[in-house]
């Protein structure tokens, strides 16, 4: 092997098909940035190849779906391709899930430095610097339910890094004496590593996070392979916009009024950073034990709040959730007596304590078969889950019938201190 090291971008699971989602009514200039920002952090990706002058760049699946797509989309990531090979840099494509490059338009020539593969057999493609075999680079397409088999990709003694290239999750991991050095793989949006003794398997994860659940930078992977074998793996980041999760504790004395200025001040905080692309940012309030006003509907209003405060034409964040997370027990909420919330409450612990509920319930259920089939597939998970669902229920039916409503703050901590006390 040269004994210049082996410089190349990792990246995957780009979805040029896919818009951000979750997001509710957003004001412009925002509102076109999220339209933008899948298209605006891949071209960061292809950027960054030429930036850093890398000999390839290998693409793991799931880069866009054609028909989806549609032709604009189409024509700006073959436009990305063709500044790759003005600058003299190939691309190792292996086909994902949604790639399906049968539907690939004809009118939408790449260049020959681009090379594609959907088939599940993998496909050894050289890399030459100066004339000599630098690496090579063995590519498998999806391979639809079937696990990567890493024997698959295994070449007897090579002489140069062997990079595999492929969408999904491997069949267990590679042999000690499995020669692959490095595994460049896509499926999965969140970036991963495994770095094991004998080699290294990376998911370069998207490069744009889609939903609530991608939080945190998202972009690709720039590996630099020594002459040695040392494999160097630096995550990129090139997201146009980031979603942000922070968590508020909400104490026994918190009245709503406090939590809400609390809740604009720390996302006054977040905006005075002065982030270069914009944030959405996702409010999470623990230790929310006080079910007379910590309901989806407070929360509703709260994210409301939060929304007004920050609208406008300047500010590059958007509040896109707000949520409690209730403890981990039945909290016992303040209600008044002789209530049909009292009343729903007390069903619901008698529920709590009998074994039989689930056959209650899915016989209740029969006279309603929209909804049997959803339920009873929710109640069939774990006994853990089962309780979580019970105490949504619980949490959703107090909320709809006007728990939060009947007492203030106030009067709500001083009877559950009086319950206490006594």
């Amino acid at each position: 092997m040269s004994a210049e090291p082996l410089r190349f971008i990792h990246a995957a699971d780009m979805h040029l098909e896919r818009p951000l989602t979750g997001l509710g009514p957003v004001q412009e200039p925002l509102r076109s940035k999220l339209i933008d920002a899948p298209f605006e952090a891949a071209r960061r990706v292809f950027e960054t190849a030429c930036l850093e002058k890398v000999d390839f760049v290998v693409l793991s699946g799931d880069i866009i779906q054609p028909v989806e797509a549609g032709p604009a989309s189409i024509v700006f990531l073959a436009e990305q391709l063709a500044t790759l090979a003005e600058a003299g840099i190939s691309v190792f494509w292996a086909g994902g899930r949604r790639d399906r490059f049968h539907q690939w338009p004809k009118a939408a020539v790449l260049p020959d430095t681009v090379y594609r593969t959907g088939a599940r057999d993998v496909r050894c493609h050289p890399f030459y610097r100066q004339g000599e075999v630098t690496a090579l680079v063995q590519v498998a397409g999806y391979q639809g339910r079937t696990a990567l088999d890493p024997e698959a990709y295994r070449v007897e003694s090579p002489s140069v890094p062997l990079i595999a290239v492929g969408y999904g999750e491997l069949k267990g991991n590679p042999e000690p004496e499995n020669p692959v050095t490095y595994w460049a793989l896509g499926g999965r949006h969140q970036a991963h590593t495994e770095d094991l003794e004998h080699t290294v398997i990376h998911y370069a994860g998207s490069p744009q996070g889609r939903e609530r659940s991608e939080t945190g930078a998202h972009g690709c992977a720039l590996v630099v392979i020594s002459a040695d074998g040392k494999v160097e793996v630096e995550q990129v980041a090139c997201d146009a916009v980031q979603w942000v999760r922070r968590e508020i504790r909400m104490t026994k004395t918190m009245s709503r009024r406090k939590l809400e200025r609390q809740l604009v001040e720390l996302t006054r905080d977040v905006l005075a950073q002065g982030h270069k692309d914009p944030q959405l940012i996702q409010w999470s309030v623990t230790g929310a034990d006080r079910v007379s006003w910590s309901s989806p509907s407070v929360a509703a209003e709260i994210l409301q709040m939060l929304r007004r405060r920050f609208e406008s034409n300047q500010a590059d964040l958007w509040v896109s959730d707000m949520e409690f997370q209730h403890a981990e027990e039945f909290p016992v909420p303040v209600l008044e007596p002789e209530t049909l919330a009292a009343d729903f409450f007390e069903v619901v612990q008698q529920l709590r304590g009998d074994p039989e509920w689930l056959q209650v319930l899915s016989k209740r259920l029969e006279d309603f078969p929209q909804v049997a089939e959803s339920v009873n597939e929710l109640l069939a998970n774990s006994p853990a889950e089962q309780g979580l669902v019970l105490k949504q229920v619980a949490y959703l039916g107090i909320d709809l019938l006007g728990a939060h409503q009947s007492l203030t703050d106030e009067l709500a901590h001083d009877a559950q201190s009086l319950r206490e006390a006594s």
